[in-house]
């Protein structure tokens, strides 16, 4: 009976507007939780999906050596499709002419997903599987340089296959830019019969996996604690990092999107709970004069608030299914691989995470301010405007403020984050209530003494003066709802803005690779007459990193690093590329009277680099020793040439080297390409503008997702706004009401409040925007891992706008 007391109480609560405005955040906050989480679980998982056609399959396994058939066995076992390629370098051989290709050869079932891309003649089509037994598809300028046609027989070892159609594209191209010959692509099955493949070779081994997530970690669980350090199982992050960065952030954004939305919405509930509960000051007042014990009251408010929770929590889930499905169907017309025939429901996970909003939300801001209706006195229903007790306060924020951290991590699960946060709000209150006692300090005596009839403006100060509390505390809330709303508009420029820097229209979308010295100028006139937007050309040595001080490298590292097994691609340049970022050291220096390398960051941390160290290389035989003279970052999502280890220019002259340029290509030009490699046969061309075009439409959809979480964002800087100006409305009401039985005018009055507004909403803007810059400040340099740049325009756009709402609400 005591539960459908506390319904009762929500039926009889409905029309008080603090009350209302306490509902309406706490169904906001849930909402938007609901929705939000909906809709990014969806872009993700189908952009995820489609990311990973361009691997072959969810998963790849690559071994030097076959696997052993238990482990397919079992992937089978587990519901896994499964498929495999064999790959090698061999010479393929025509009647006048020999070339060493990199064969392919693919089962059956190859590729699990993503599509092959094939041409006869002049005319393009894409297949859902290879080259069939006896037949041998190839890269495009084979067919001029071996001068055959379709059903030509060529030969690899003792093998002659059929040429059937020119290879154009296949899903899992590695993004190598070096040492890659043309490649050809068989069926796995005739290779016994090429005979090229004898003990000592070296071969790499490609499995495939396709499933669900739950059979793809089954799997994972029984296979990786039995690899070894030659076997490397790749997701989509390892496979495909420049699709798999674009995700991430756009993830990163979506979890402090709704983090936000959350965090308004709390406010707002804080700000509303706190005047309900001083608009049930006198009716407690009055049920103590009656003999209601404070406990009663306490219990009777708590069974209000469970109510509200349910309500929210219900109607909030509902709700933002539905918003979440209709953004839903808008993105499946854009996104191929999201099927708008599926119906989003939350995951069990998910209800979990709104109901602990809900509930954190009531017991951090909601119920401490209940509870101190217990303190008050049967004497304050004599009394008009009685106020709760303020020294139990203390103890209210602090349920707050670990309600509202607390949330934070449980949304993002990143330290960082809510740290950035924290220090953020932090530095506003503290700012604001620096001022806030300077402010009275300077003016508590100059206008609480004034003449009762002074200026409009000397009023509002006045007020402010006679309400220091009350003004720092909408001026505080005011603040901190705009520096979240800013730092979501920082945010989600800043994302953009990266993406579009790291592939704009224009980026380089083809390679070409292995350029001779002595073709390059003849390439580069043919890349310029036809007007392509393109880099400048790099030049590349092949060498091996073989001694880390004097020390032997596999004996110097312990770790497991994949540029340790292979040749490393050694430049040099006279300036850094635009994207290239030093972080400790010189550029372009020699160290101690040796040649000075610049080593990439990430590879330094993992071998353990320092400055100075000495680096020694194998270069065709070839000695060549260099001393560490910088560090640096590399933006390796940007799809331009980059490089491990870059050297001044003239440090590598004495060794053999090719070159690497890249441009971009629009898709009605793809002839282009025949000429190029009719003109340049050793040139090989790498086509990675299905990539890039991936990376865009993820850009583009995530776009869309921003959009809607703005709109939260809005909707719930609104209701702080509301709340905000809501404050001490009665006290208000009553205060005009005696000046202007005093004489005072109308528009006097409505003057004066309307400059103390301003002054407080400008205050709050100027604040939120140092919050923001600073929050996001943080953010840049530890989450999205980016240069920060301060923002001038957020200086005047976000402290007007707060004017412009305060004036108009």
């Amino acid at each position: 009976m005591r539960l459908f007391e506390g319904l009762r109480g929500v039926l009889r609560h409905r029309k008080e507007a603090a009350f209302r405005l306490m509902f309406a955040a706490l169904l906001l906050a849930t909402m938007s939780t609901i929705s939000i989480a909906l809709v990014a679980q969806a872009l993700n998982t189908g952009l995820s999906q489609t990311s990973t056609q361009f691997m072959a399959g969810d998963r790849q396994l690559e071994s030097p050596r076959a696997l052993d058939a238990r482990w397919l066995e079992l992937a089978q076992a587990i519901g896994l499709r499964w498929s495999h390629a064999i790959e090698f370098s061999s010479m393929l051989q025509g009647e006048d002419a020999l070339q060493l290709v990199s064969v392919k050869a693919v089962d059956a079932q190859y590729p699990l997903l993503g599509q092959l891309e094939i041409s006869a003649g002049q005319q393009r089509q894409i297949v859902q599987q290879g080259p069939e037994r006896g037949r041998l598809w190839m890269a495009p300028r084979l067919f001029a340089q071996f001068g055959v046609t379709t059903e030509d027989r060529l030969y690899i070892g003792e093998l002659g296959l059929r040429v059937e159609h020119a290879l154009i594209q296949e899903p899992d191209t590695g993004f190598q830019l070096m040492g890659m010959n043309p490649r050809v692509m068989m069926h796995v099955d005739d290779i016994a019969a090429t005979q090229v493949i004898q003990p000592g070779s070296r071969i790499d081994y490609r499995y495939y996996f396709a499933g669900e997530s739950a059979q793809l970690e089954a799997f994972e669980q029984e296979l990786l604690p039995q690899l070894d350090r030659t076997q490397k199982w790749r997701n989509l992050k390892e496979s495909r990092p420049e699709i798999a960065s674009a995700l991430s952030r756009t993830e990163r954004y979506l979890m402090l999107g709704a983090s936000l939305a959350v965090l308004l919405a709390m406010l707002a509930v804080a700000m509303g709970a706190r005047q309900f509960a001083l608009q049930q000051v006198e009716t407690v007042a009055v049920l103590q004069t009656l003999g209601q014990s404070g406990g009663a009251i306490v219990r009777h408010y708590f069974s209000v608030l469970v109510w509200v929770g349910l309500l929210t929590w219900g109607i909030g889930l509902a709700s933002g299914v539905l918003i979440a499905n209709g953004v839903f169907q808008v993105l499946s017309e854009r996104l191929q691989a999201m099927s708008s025939d599926s119906w989003l429901w939350p995951e069990p996970s998910l209800l979990l995470i709104a109901a602990a909003t809900v509930m954190l939300t009531l017991t951090g801001f909601a119920l401490p301010q209940l509870v101190l209706l217990k303190r008050v006195s049967p004497m304050m229903s004599l009394r008009t405007g009685a106020k709760l007790p303020l020294q139990r306060m203390v103890l209210s924020a602090g349920f707050a403020a670990l309600a509202v951290f607390g949330l934070v991590y449980v949304y993002t699960r990143s330290l960082t984050l809510m740290l950035g946060l924290l220090f953020a709000v932090t530095f506003v209150v503290a700012v604001l209530s620096a001022l806030g006692a300077l402010f009275l300090h300077w003016n508590r005596r100059r206008f609480i003494q004034a003449p009762h009839f002074i200026s409009p403006w000397q009023q509002s100060l006045s007020r402010i003066a006679r309400h220091p509390l009350q003004a720092m505390t909408q001026s505080t809330v005011l603040a901190l709802a705009l520096m979240l709303f800013a730092l979501m508009l920082l945010a989600r420029d800043s994302l953009i803005k990266d993406w579009q820097q790291q592939l704009p229209q224009d980026a380089p979308n083809h390679f070409l690779i292995n350029i001779a010295p002595q073709t390059l100028p003849e390439m580069e006139q043919v890349l310029a007459q036809q007007g392509l937007s393109r880099t400048a050309p790099y030049p590349i040595v092949r060498g091996r990193l073989s001694h880390i001080n004097d020390e032997v490298v596999t004996e110097a590292v312990s770790k497991d690093v994949g540029a340790l097994n292979r040749e490393l691609n050694l430049t040099w340049m006279s300036e850094l590329p635009e994207d290239n970022r030093i972080v400790a050291g010189q550029w372009d220096a020699d160290v101690e009277g040796m040649t000075g390398v610049s080593v990439e960051q990430e590879l330094a941390t993992k071998l353990e680099l320092k400055l100075g160290d000495r680096l020694r290389f194998s270069i065709g035989g070839l000695p060549l020793e260099a001393r560490i003279a910088s560090l640096r970052t590399v933006q390796w999502d940007s799809m331009k040439p980059n490089f491990y280890m870059v050297f001044r220019p003239g440090s590598l002259d004495a060794f053999p080297h090719t070159y690497i340029s890249a441009f971009h290509l629009d898709s009605e030009s793809k002839a282009l390409l025949n000429e190029i490699a009719r003109r340049f046969p050793t040139v090989t061309i790498l086509e990675l503008d299905q990539l890039i075009a991936k990376v865009q439409q993820i850009m583009s959809q995530a776009s869309m997702v921003l959009e809607l979480m703005l709109v939260f964002i809005l909707l719930a800087a609104l209701a702080v706004f509301v709340a905000t100006l809501c404050f001490g409305l009665q006290q208000r009401r009553q205060e005009a009401a005696l000046l202007r039985t005093l004489g005072a005018e109308k528009k006097s009055l409505m003057r004066s409040q309307r400059y103390e507004f301003a002054l407080l909403s400008i205050m709050a803007g100027v604040l939120a925007c140092a919050g923001a810059e600073l929050a996001m400040w943080v953010l840049q340099q530890r989450l999205f891992e980016a240069d920060y740049a301060l923002h001038p325009a957020l200086w005047w756009q976000i402290p007007l706008a707060s004017l412009t709402l305060a004036w108009v609400l």
